[in-house]
């Protein structure tokens, strides 16, 4: 039960890491769907376990605290993902004439990855004649 439990939880982990660097909604709601067996081992191991040393008891607390954060801050950055995603679709519908004066100069868009490696930063030129705007990469090194 110890390697299944390991095996869940690098999954998970790989799976939000994956999804909070390349803004995906996708690796972030697998990575909630899995925080929920996770939470299930560790409490396992807290309390349905025959003998429970104390210094497990303070670990499988400490894991739980930090399982439960981690859900909490993994749905609130799935909304925060959602906001984007519709303030992307209202601009690729044409209104980003009208939206142009909320976005900031340097931001980070929303980019199909390929690796868990796929956070680049790109700059928007502000032109005031250009109906669109155009990314313009800040330097070829990728982050």
């Amino acid at each position: 039960m110890l390697f299944l439990y390991l095996g869940v939880e690098v999954i998970r982990l790989f799976f939000g890491t994956k999804g909070n660097l390349c803004q995906r909604k996708m690796p972030l709601g697998i990575s909630v769907a899995l925080t929920f067996p996770s939470t299930m081992m560790a409490s396992y191991y807290l309390l349905l376990q025959t003998y429970v040393l104390r210094l497990e008891a303070i670990m499988n607390g400490i894991l739980l605290f930090f399982c439960g954060s981690e859900l909490l801050l993994e749905v609130l950055t799935l909304t925060a993902f959602s906001r984007a995603s519709c303030v992307d679709l209202a601009g690729s519908l044409g209104f980003q004439k009208d939206l142009s004066h909320a976005l900031p100069m340097c931001a980070v868009p929303y980019m199909s990855c390929k690796s868990t490696r796929c956070l680049r930063r790109v700059c928007f030129q502000s032109d005031a004649k250009a109906a669109h705007a155009i990314p313009r990469k800040l330097s070829s090194r990728t982050f």
